[in-house]
């Protein structure tokens, strides 16, 4: 039997991810979309076969009674909290966008909501579904190096991207999404938890927000970049959107505007903050943090954010005999066994190609998500919203320790979010 899936945002990760993935793969029946957004809603309903009844422009009415099994949220984290519950006591097995909520308390009226109802609720957290987290997981468990002692771990989320989303757009404003430790990087505060599954004691943390700020913006430049005189700047809004010259960003371009018409674009450029200068947007999101973690048992976690280059999650697990680093883009691990004499270590390569769609997370989530809910075990999910809730908690207490500059014991601000 197929599971009937209601989309609940019809936008990047709604259609082109979990919805692809679902009619690809056969993996259940996609029966309705909700998307407040005229042009989405007609796209999504076109590529999916959807009945003209079942296209809701409001979520309240998509949700006014149970039409499916499952529903997809895939809408602005600011939205997350109120959707979610509705959909939970309407009788649906979730599957929410990370993350969970923007604050604690969104976050625990959630679990609240799931706890009261009964069904299942299943974050995508895409990393732990992947070909290469689980292969390290796996590594872990097998102890073939003793002990894992410690881990050092970066993201770099690449220039482009970072002033795409986070300079000009959604998450660029604390206030209005969340801090980017939690909007970004929670999916790696959940890789951390997991691997080390030990007790947290406490987390430290500093960062700030460096480099797209008013004081770096070059002489002369404007505040839109349809005006500026800067010709070769790398930022340059219209080489971004309007060129479709550079390899790898034309999915940005849909993005901007409503309508997927050069018009709209060029419209878009010259009203919104996707066209404005990236060092005069209302941005205040850090764009470099660290993160030491140290739990119970004395071993230690260090995650550091940075823009970099190009997208990049780099890990080191240093064990009691060996230790294995990890490139999730360039699609490989290396396995080092430390030698009896100097210089005689074994060195093993793993190759794990990246693919399309989070390293291929994207399809794993969505079988185990079907296959939880048909068996209604929540213990056959890999990750349970319990679980999920402890990373977005150690992503808040970051922040709090980042602002405060202080370390937060752990256990005490767990215990105070109840």
């Amino acid at each position: 039997m197929k599971l009937k899936f209601l989309i609940i945002g019809a936008g990047d990760r709604g259609s082109n991810a979990y919805a692809k993935e679902i009619k690809e793969n056969d993996l259940g029946e996609i029966i309705a979309v909700a998307d407040p957004s005229k042009r989405r809603r007609k796209e999504f309903q076109k590529r999916y076969n959807i009945e003209d009844k079942n296209c809701f422009a409001k979520t309240t009415k998509a949700l006014n009674k149970k039409i499916g099994d499952i529903a997809v949220i895939a809408t602005p984290d600011k939205t997350h909290r109120d959707i979610a519950v509705r959909a939970l006591n309407k009788g649906y097995d979730i599957l929410l966008e990370k993350p969970m909520g923007t604050t604690t308390k969104e976050c625990l009226d959630i679990i609240e909501a799931q706890k009261k109802n009964g069904n299942i609720l299943m974050l995508a957290h895409v990393l732990r579904y992947t070909p290469f987290y689980n292969k390290i997981k796996e590594l872990i468990d097998k102890k073939e190096f003793g002990d894992l002692l410690k881990i050092n771990y970066s993201e770099d989320i690449g220039n482009w991207h970072f002033a795409h989303s986070y300079v000009r757009g959604n998450w660029k404003n604390k206030e209005s999404s969340g801090p980017i430790i939690l909007t970004k990087s929670c999916h790696d505060m959940d890789i951390i938890n997991w691997y080390m599954g030990e007790e947290i004691e406490s987390i430290f943390s500093e960062g700030s927000l460096e480099f797209f700020k008013k004081e770096n913006a070059p002489e002369n430049s404007t505040e839109r970049c349809i005006n500026c005189p800067i010709k070769d700047c790398r930022y340059k809004a219209e080489n971004i959107y309007l060129l479709n010259k550079k390899q790898g960003i034309n999915q940005l371009e849909k993005k901007i505007s409503t309508e997927d018409t050069l018009e709209a674009r060029k419209s878009s450029l010259e009203k919104t903050d996707y066209g404005k200068c990236v060092w005069k947007c209302d941005n205040n999101v850090c764009d470099n943090q660290d993160v030491i973690i140290k739990f119970k048992n004395g071993n230690q976690a260090c995650f550091n954010l940075n823009i970099g280059p190009s997208l990049e999650r780099e890990i080191h697990l240093y064990f009691e005999y060996g230790k294995i680093i990890g490139f999730f883009h360039k699609g490989y691990i290396k396995k080092i066994e430390y030698g009896t004499e100097p210089h005689s270590e074994k060195r093993e390569k793993i190759e794990i190609p990246y693919k399309s769609n989070h390293g291929g997370g994207d399809k794993a989530l969505l079988e185990n998500l079907i296959t939880t809910v048909k068996d209604n075990k929540i213990n056959k999910n890999k990750s349970t919203a319990e679980e999920s809730l402890i990373s977005h908690l150690m992503a808040f207490a970051a922040e709090k320790s980042r602002i405060e500059n202080k370390t937060i014991d752990f256990k005490e601000y767990r215990e105070n979010s109840k």
